[in-house]
């Protein structure tokens, strides 16, 4: 999770968007992935972001099963 901090700290400090693709163990031996998209957002004061998770695991694990 510190990464993905670092991240969203970038993203408000460069006015960026930043998408990352991470791979995550959530529950037992499923595997799951998240996309995660960081819109940088302007304002007046303190800079600030907001956060989309995806769960893409079914467009990852698709080819694998088709392959």
């Amino acid at each position: 999770m510190r990464q993905e901090m670092e991240y969203v700290m970038n993203s408000i400090q460069t006015g960026e968007t930043r998408q990352i693709q991470r791979q995550s163990d959530i529950s037992g031996n499923d595997i799951r992935y998240d996309h995660l998209t960081i819109y940088s957002l302007k304002g007046d004061g303190e800079g600030s972001a907001v956060i989309r998770i995806d769960d893409v695991t079914e467009k990852v694990q698709m080819p694998l099963v088709s392959g």
